[in-house]
């Protein structure tokens, strides 16, 4: 039985390496080749793409490095859904997104919060899914898992 709390990988080893060791590398030797940019603002948001990281991995790369080392309290992943046309937008309520360099924890409380504020949002254990339905609920979406590594 699939864990609905831990939100399994769909491309690993497609998109990106499914082994730590090689994926840390990856990342490490994209953010190491991406620009500073210089800036007096404080960065409060990127847009980076979600392709396979042969493809898009240094250009999430060089968004990426602009926040690398500064402090956040919270990050807030938004991104597409590949898998379902959608009127409504959906939070995965579970405990983490598993990546092969660990579990990323999602802040369940402030997910809870977004939704009891927004009406469009909805509580989705599939995580890109509105419906609750967990039939073909992980059909390869991959659009926030991407981003994650970084």
């Amino acid at each position: 039985m699939r864990n609905y709390k831990i939100r399994s990988p769909a491309v690993a080893g497609q998109f990106y390496p499914d082994r730590p060791s090689e994926l840390r590398l990856q990342v490490e030797d994209m953010l190491s080749r991406a620009p500073d940019v210089e800036t007096e603002e404080e960065v409060r948001g990127l847009i980076a793409p979600h392709a396979g990281y042969p493809y898009s991995g240094q250009t999430a790369a060089a968004a990426y490095r602009q926040v690398r080392g500064k402090p956040y309290d919270l990050v807030v992943v938004l991104a597409p859904s590949h898998q379902e046309a959608c009127d409504e937008i959906s939070i995965f309520p579970g405990e983490g997104y598993k990546t092969p360099l660990g579990v990323v924890p999602v802040d369940r409380e402030v997910a809870q919060a977004l939704v009891q504020a927004e009406p469009r949002l909805h509580l989705s254990p599939a995580g890109h899914r509105v419906t609750s339905d967990l039939t073909n609920a992980f059909r390869g979406e991959h659009a926030i898992e991407v981003q994650i590594p970084f």
